[in-house]
């Protein structure tokens, strides 16, 4: 068995050591929060010069995807008993933004990943027509798209 001049054995060394980097690292950590308390409650950030460049660079890289968004958006009119679909005046239909959350094992904490879902549907053709394949309460139906585009869309002609 070795033993230090201090009379402590090994393990009892080890787990002192451990103990000490332990304490070390959550009086470091409470400086920290302490730290950025206060610069809150001066109304200081200290990170506030590193946010306002990203939210910077943030806006002038989708600045433009948003504005093209919301001219397209005036564009998509609700597929009247499928609340989830969207159709335009030239025939194409898709699925409306959705949340997609892939599901891991339960002891991961978060799920994998999140994103905005948004799919455009295959359009077949069915007897001469032009048709999509919609699901809704479980069950496929079939919408003609010509039809639906007269409907919705009647100064489209």
């Amino acid at each position: 068995m070795i033993k230090f001049k201090s009379g402590q054995t090994l393990k009892e060394k080890i787990a002192a050591d451990r103990e000490a980097k332990y304490q070390a690292y959550v009086t470091q950590l409470e400086a920290k929060e302490q730290a950025a308390a206060e610069s809150m409650s001066n109304g200081t950030n200290p990170n506030a010069h590193l946010q306002a460049g990203i939210y910077a660079m943030l806006n002038a890289t989708l600045a433009p995807t948003i504005a093209a968004e919301a001219l397209d958006a005036a564009n998509w009119k609700d597929i009247p008993g499928f609340e989830k679909y969207q159709i335009r005046a030239d025939g194409t239909v898709r699925r409306k933004a959705y949340r997609v959350i892939y599901r891991d094992p339960p002891w991961f904490f978060e799920p994998r990943k999140r994103h905005m879902g948004r799919r455009t549907l295959t359009i077949h053709g069915v007897n001469g027509h032009r048709a999509v394949a919609i699901k809704a309460n479980g069950k496929v139906k079939r919408i003609y798209v010509d039809a639906m585009v007269k409907k919705l869309f009647p100064e489209a002609e």
